[in-house]
């Protein structure tokens, strides 16, 4: 499958342009909507969510560039101490370029989250100057990268990463395909990772393969003091009850299928049995195609954040 996202690419070189100037089974998770407010449009709550998410967007790409700046005059201290260190001053030397190899080390890593978050910030921006577009839409495109192919009744084709996506449409990732999905009227957004796909739905999406991460703003809790439990994730063998998380999901048949809790719980419950397991921040619990296991810790070391692809 041909790979078109202009969106992401053309932002590709946005951190490295920042930087130049400042040193020179199928799971499915159902959304009911968000509070209603004075204009409670599909339009005027799509729109809402892009300022959000842009003035949170604007805040990272602005953070991640000053701690570019403060790796860089750290790195120039650092070799200016190296070269005027005498000849026969080892140690001091040996200082210096240990410290000018750790900045090196900072430099990279914060120019990755810079690229990362100001790219982000550029394809909401657009988003935003097209949210006329997400008018009846069931999802909206925030971050794409790589081959990404959108399946209709009309067939497939590939995703240019900007069309707003319609109850109904698929979308599968390619093996280095990445996607950010928000939906419109709430606060819950979907990842996937490569090789996997989603059918969006008027209510939310159905999870068919693949590697997801799922996570909602905090600030949704107290409307769901409200408003009632707002989302619940299903699948054939597992129910999931979601108050105010973030958590990872593998589905069958992955070598390690499971759910993993980031932040907040989940409550997992098994159709035609009484079975009900709490599951915690710090568990995860086993999938499989007969349901799920026990929850068992995990360490969050041994946990890749694929979801904050550079």
């Amino acid at each position: 499958m041909p790979t078109h996202v202009p969106v992401w690419r053309t932002s590709t070189n946005l951190a490295s342009r920042l930087l130049m100037s400042t040193i020179a089974g199928s799971l499915l998770i159902a959304v009911s909507p968000a509070p209603v407010s004075a204009d409670d449009s599909p339009v005027a709550r799509a729109r809402q969510w892009y300022l959000k998410e842009i003035s949170k967007s604007e805040q990272a790409c602005q953070l991640a560039t000053r701690k570019v700046e403060e790796s860089q005059r750290l790195l120039d201290k650092a070799q200016a101490i190296e070269r005027k260190a005498p000849p026969d001053d080892v140690a001091g030397r040996s200082v210096a370029q240990q410290a000018a190899a750790k900045a090196r080390l900072a430099i990279a890593k914060n120019s990755a989250r810079q690229e990362r978050e100001c790219s982000r910030l550029s394809h909401l921006r657009e988003g935003l100057g097209n949210v006329e577009l997400t008018k009846g839409a069931a999802a909206m495109p925030v971050v794409v990268k790589g081959e990404i192919t959108l399946v209709t009744a009309q067939g497939e084709v590939p995703w240019d990463g900007r069309t707003p996506l319609q109850s109904g449409q698929k979308l599968s990732t390619g093996k280095d395909g990445y996607a950010e999905v928000a939906l419109p009227g709430t606060r819950y957004q979907v990842r996937l990772d490569a090789d996997s796909t989603l059918t969006v739905l008027e209510d939310g999406v159905s999870l068919e393969r693949g590697r997801f991460y799922y996570l909602k703003d905090a600030a949704q809790e107290m409307a769901e003091e409200t408003f009632g439990k707002l989302v619940r994730v299903t699948s054939p063998k597992v129910v999931i009850a979601v108050r105010g998380t973030r958590f990872v999901t593998t589905l069958p048949p992955a070598e390690r299928a499971d759910i993993t809790v980031l932040e907040g719980e989940v409550v997992l419950s098994q159709p035609g049995t009484k079975r009900e397991t709490v599951v915690r921040a710090g568990h995860r619990v086993p999938l499989s195609d007969k349901g799920f296991g026990e929850p068992i810790p995990f360490d969050p070391v041994s946990l890749v954040p694929w979801w904050e692809k550079e």
